[in-house]
């Protein structure tokens, strides 16, 4: 320690130019990345499943006709750009046999790469997923997911034991703040008696801080306005998390009916399988709900219901003025929550199904041309695909839906840290202001008040580097 820098404050403490890294309330840029890449993923999908569909009604309507015609021909070009490389000239307006085995032989060749094309779409969804719960990196894998998974429960439990050294601290700092009754100058040179760190932020801080001081203290920002006063979003969350339980035991169970149609339409043609199979697809397509918010609801209705809440929670304003101690130990109380540590397990046990339903998908993959209609072995008939497609449809919805209850989950948490970050920064300064305000007036600085102030200090670098947060000579590297 120096006497310029008692505290050694200098390399850690935000100064003027820094102050944009705390006026970024959220993560809104990734957020959008993170759900839009999803959404691309879902729609490629989508549009794959409707060429599929189109292909099959008009692949019907051209064996109802038994003939091939040009405007049959042009149907095709649209939806198979390579279709049978046979110029539409050589086709006669009315359907007639040429040309007509050909067609429907390349059609349903197509449709099997359009399967083939539709199932990646899906594990591609899945490995979105991965990227965004790796921390953004491309072409993650499960195991990706894990391995950050257990660093960020590390950084959980290394943030929330600073937290209470922090709470502790500020408690005992607001008490010796009063005791000393310091007369010090407030930001125009003026004395003062201050009693309290509040009346502190009020006198001292001007400007820019000031009013980055207040909106934490006033709660300005919704979304942590939602957090501490445990909101309608924030309680939203905490019972998403509850329920992936139900919600994981139902992939689960999808996921063996999944196996088992696979498993008997590879190796039992006869018609009771085909009967079976119909069966075992009644229960894949089966919307299963669960209690949620109240009410019945899907992996998709779970998901609208977070949208909607957390549209509500942006579109409102508060002003709820907190007191400077109190303040810290709400944001401790939050985040020592067992809901809020449930996160990361919820992650992980998620990626440990989803896993597995990949791999299941990926057997799905190889196995699409041998997949028949009729359940019959054999070269595939017209109706080639449909026990394929009608499992790969049945499960994409939840996959997707879930996947985005993930992301939302996920993201939740990173705000969540990221705002309690923020603000375990301000609290450091305002302490170091102080301190530093009070040396200046010539103030006796009771010995408990520096150990404190430094242990405070102490556990902010240890949360801002838990966060993974570095600051060399006060500026931010990463």
């Amino acid at each position: 320690m120096t006497g310029d820098d008692p505290l050694a404050l200098s390399g850690l403490v935000f100064d003027d130019t820094d102050v944009s890294d705390l006026e970024n309330f959220d993560l809104t840029d990734n957020e959008k990345d993170a759900v839009s890449d999803l959404s691309a993923q879902e729609n490629e999908y989508v549009s794959l499943e409707s060429r599929i569909e189109n292909c099959a009604f008009l692949l019907d309507t051209i064996i109802k006709t038994k003939g091939m015609c040009r405007s049959f021909a042009e149907e095709a070009h649209a939806l198979i750009p390579e279709f049978n490389g046979v110029p539409l000239n050589y086709y006669s307006q009315q359907p007639t046999k040429t040309q007509y085995s050909a067609a429907v032989e390349g059609i349903i060749t197509s449709v099997v790469a359009l399967i083939a094309a539709s199932i990646a779409a899906v594990i591609a969804i899945i490995y979105k997923l991965y990227k965004w719960l790796s921390g953004g990196k491309e072409k993650a894998d499960s195991e990706d997911v894990e391995a950050n998974a257990a660093k960020n429960k590390e950084a959980v439990d290394t943030v929330k034991d600073n937290l209470k050294d922090i709470n502790d601290e500020v408690t005992t700092l607001e008490k010796m703040v009063r005791d000393m009754n310091a007369t010090i100058k407030d930001a125009d040179g003026k004395e003062y008696r201050c009693h309290s760190l509040d009346e502190f932020v009020e006198k001292n801080f001007t400007d820019r801080r000031l009013e980055l001081v207040r909106r934490y203290q006033s709660l300005e920002d919704p979304f942590f306005y939602d957090i501490i006063r445990k909101g309608h979003f924030t309680r939203l969350m905490d019972e998403t998390v509850l329920v992936t339980k139900q919600l994981l035991f139902i992939l689960e169970a999808k996921l063996k009916l999944v196996k088992e149609i696979h498993t008997r339409d590879k190796s039992d043609f006869s018609p009771e399988s085909a009967r079976i199979n119909a069966v075992i697809l009644g229960k894949i397509k089966q919307d299963n709900t669960i209690k949620f918010n109240g009410k019945e609801c899907t992996f998709k209705d779970i998901t609208l219901e977070l949208a909607k809440a957390k549209h509500d929670v942006e579109s409102q304003t508060h002003s709820d003025r907190i007191k400077f101690d109190n303040l810290v130990s709400l944001i401790y109380e939050r985040y020592n929550s067992k809901q809020f540590h449930d996160i990361i397990d919820t992650v992980v046990s998620s990626t440990d199904v989803l896993d597995r339903f990949r791999e299941q998908i990926e057997k799905l993959e190889e196995s699409v041309g041998s997949f028949t209609g009729d359940g019959m072995p054999g070269k595939s008939t017209e109706s080639l695909g449909e026990d394929i497609r009608a499992v790969i449809r049945a499960i994409t919805d939840e996959v997707s839906a879930y996947s985005q209850i993930l992301i939302q989950i996920s993201l939740y948490k990173d705000k969540t840290t990221t705002l309690f970050n923020h603000c375990v920064v301000m609290c450091d300064e305002v302490i170091a202001k102080f301190h530093k305000a009070a040396e200046a007036a010539n103030v006796k600085i009771p010995n408990e008040w520096k150990a404190a102030a430094l242990r405070v200090h102490s556990a902010r670098k240890a949360i801002t580097e838990a966060a993974g947060i570095r600051f060399v000579g006060g500026k931010r590297v990463n």
